[in-house]
């Protein structure tokens, strides 16, 4: 994304400090607090249950129950429609690719390299007529990835990628590098099979007033992030990336920005440097929701899921994925800055709670509310859909070998 396509979508969301989302201070961002609220709105009952393994950062897990019989164990990050081979396949961003080219779902460009390959590496970045993209293959929440890599700058930023890797002790480092696609980035959650909401996950920035320095705008955004329990815990960073970024374009902290000028602080998109998540479901045409389904349809045992999606500007009826997360970090969700606030756990419990009732043959009839049936008909849809994917990817399997 740039500068002038970011303030064009900022205008057209309306995007003001003046209606940004202000949070009590005393609301947790711990999604086990959440789910509760989540349960209670969607009139579930539950229990605390302590765990057996003392060991674990969290106590206890959350029990829900259907007429007073228990039909969940929920634990921060688990989704039970989320199982086995789904996982091994969302978390490996190269099988991901493969089921994804499988059902035919758009994709960027992506190269795989070994620390040892880096020629072959640079060879691939010099032919290509744009910048790209160069991140780990194992690694989430934007670490370790960059943007705007170019034959100039590819060594150094193959250095700092694999002494990242090394940080989080990845055991086989493996780095991607895809052509860069342009546009606004998206995170589509869907949940049990249907699109949920769209956020966009706007880059670190600031606004210039005319008189402010750089310095003074970013600390003056970091107090406004203060508003927002979650994004308050990921200020703008001081840091050489900072100070990279800025030199290249003949800045530095005590440059003043003209009245209404936006300036993209960091290189890369991500929860550690500061990015904005700003809830846009009414901006996105449906076609794009369609895709981020589509794309989860293509994974085996994935039902719930975080879709990263490129599009062109808000007014694309088409894009490219990027990442199909197994663990969409709900926590975004419940803190976005702009927009509407959002519930995904309830929908996620109410859909595994109606789900549930058919297995134990407790349906009725009489019971059936209009939403019931309309989450049966999505349900069943995405479940036809989902092993005629299945079947396919299968089938291609078996000709390439």
């Amino acid at each position: 994304m740039n500068e002038k396509l970011l303030k064009e979508t900022m205008k057209k969301l309306g995007v003001d400090r003046k209606n940004e989302i202000e949070y009590p201070s005393s609301k947790s961002t711990d999604l086990y607090i959440s789910a509760q609220e989540s349960l209670n709105n969607a009139n579930i009952a539950f229990k605390k249950i302590p765990k057996k393994n003392t060991k674990s950062k969290n106590k206890y897990l959350l029990r829900l129950y259907n007429n007073n019989r228990p039909f969940l164990d929920f634990n921060k990050g688990f989704y039970p429609n989320n199982t086995g081979i789904g996982k091994t396949i969302s978390n490996d961003k190269l099988l991901t690719e493969q089921f994804l080219a499988y059902a035919n779902v758009n994709t960027p460009d992506t190269r795989f390299f070994k620390p040892n390959e880096y020629e072959k590496a640079a060879a691939y970045v010099k032919k290509q007529s744009g910048k790209c993209v160069l991140k780990p293959k194992d690694l989430r929440q934007s670490l370790g990835a960059f943007r705007d890599v170019d034959i100039d700058n590819l060594g150094t930023i193959w250095k700092q990628n694999l002494k990242i890797q090394k940080q989080y002790k990845v055991k086989e480092p493996l780095i991607i590098i895809q052509k860069q696609i342009e546009g606004l980035e998206l995170r589509i959650t869907v949940i049990e099979g249907t699109a949920d909401t769209a956020t966009l996950r706007a880059p670190g920035y600031i606004v210039g007033d005319g008189t402010s320095t750089i310095k003074s705008l970013i600390e003056n955004k970091n107090e406004q992030r203060k508003k927002n329990n979650f994004h308050n815990k990921n200020p703008f960073k001081f840091n050489d990336a900072l100070n990279t970024g800025l030199s290249e374009r003949n800045l530095n902290l005590n440059s003043v920005l003209n009245k209404d000028e936006y300036l993209i602080l960091y290189p890369t998109v991500g929860i550690g440097t500061g990015r904005d998540n700003i809830e846009i479901s009414d901006f996105i045409h449906p076609n794009i929701f369609k895709l981020a389904e589509k794309a989860v349809t293509a994974i085996p045992n994935i039902q719930t899921a975080g879709v990263d999606i490129i599009i062109e500007n808000l007014d694309s009826e088409e894009g490219t994925i990027l990442e199909v997360n197994q663990n969409p970090a709900f926590q975004v969700n419940y803190f976005n800055m702009y927009g509407r606030k959002q519930d995904p756990l309830a929908k996620l419990f109410s859909s595994i709670k109606l789900d549930n009732k058919i297995l134990k043959d407790s349906l009725k009839i009489e019971d059936l509310t209009q939403d019931d049936f309309d989450h049966f008909i999505n349900r069943y849809r995405f479940l036809f859909n989902k092993q005629k994917s299945l079947s396919e990817s299968i089938e291609q399997l078996l000709h390439k070998k």
